[in-house]
């Protein structure tokens, strides 16, 4: 694949700042689908006030919820009922995909 910096994500060099930056000209083309989610909270035994309903209802759809399924990679979210880390299905270096990175040929705009 060859690199077009309007598509692919890559660093560039801020002469300003001195100091490098990550480009992501695709972020807004992520998958958020469009919506605003309710927010429910997942039963523990510390607080008996939990809703548990609103997880499991067809409204729910967010991605991060427990139980939900993970638009990307079609992973199920296991049933976390404390702090849980994602794994980042979306994250902007493109070396990840096999992207080329720019080099000195690109030009001056990339680099020092």
């Amino acid at each position: 694949m060859t690199f077009d910096p309007t598509k692919h994500s890559h660093c560039r060099y801020n002469p300003l700042k001195d100091e490098w930056i990550l480009v992501s000209p695709q972020r807004l083309s992520r998958s958020w689908q469009d919506c605003f989610f309710i927010i429910g909270q997942v039963h523990d035994d510390k607080n008996d006030d939990d809703n548990e309903d609103i997880n499991n209802n067809q409204l729910s759809t967010n991605p991060l919820c427990p139980g939900a399924i993970r638009g990307k990679t079609n992973q199920l979210n296991p049933f976390y009922e404390h702090t849980y880390v994602f794994d980042n299905d979306y994250s902007a270096p493109g070396v990840l995909m096999g992207w080329a990175w720019p080099s000195p040929a690109h030009g001056p705009k990339f680099f020092k």
